[in-house]
């Protein structure tokens, strides 16, 4: 009988180490963002810029009842739900907001970031622990870090369903269509 390779996990892998190494990917971001837990916060400009941008959109909505679809408050204008608009209806984006509103704002993007790699890897044949690892350098890298400084969210979070759709792609040409749409 072969033994399964670091690559190839064994046809029976259980949930457990998936199951611990999504819960340390978990208990990383949490540390290395603890600050957080105690009150501090990182100044993210561009949400502070962003939440300003929206304010004009917000006191419309409270005049009318209804959200502008167009806004002047940014450049010479932009389109409304580029900037505050309300998605009722798209399942990822209240499964991705309920993760991400169970930790502090910086350590659940991290975290999300981490989660669809691991992921990916899972689905490319790695196995959970070199996955962690894998996921834990990519969500840590500069760049992320620096753009969740920055404020860029949505760097993060399109790094984020990059990973996870790559990996519903892959599930989807292998056969597992439904898996892959999930």
């Amino acid at each position: 009988m072969n033994q399964p390779t670091l690559f190839q996990p064994h046809p029976r892998t259980s949930l457990r180490p998936h199951l611990i190494a999504v819960l340390g990917l978990l208990v990383l971001a949490i540390i290395y963002f603890s600050p957080v837990l105690s009150g501090k916060t990182l100044s993210m400009h561009d949400v502070q810029e962003a939440s300003a941008s929206a304010r004009e959109i917000r006191e419309i909505a409270q005049q009318t009842g209804q959200k502008p679809l167009w806004t002047d408050a940014v450049f010479s204008g932009m389109p409304g739900y580029m900037i505050d608009f309300n998605y009722p209806y798209i399942l990822v984006y209240k499964a991705v907001m309920g993760i991400v509103n169970i930790l502090p704002n910086t350590a659940s993007i991290i975290f999300m970031v981490m989660l669809s790699m691991y992921i990916l890897l899972v689905v490319l044949g790695c196995n959970a622990w070199l996955s962690a690892l894998g996921a834990a350098a990519y969500a840590f890298g500069t760049f992320s870090i620096v753009s969740l400084e920055a404020g860029h969210v949505s760097k993060l979070f399109a790094l984020a369903y990059g990973a996870g759709m790559l990996a519903g792609v892959i599930l989807a040409l292998r056969g597992g269509i439904g898996l892959g749409l999930r």
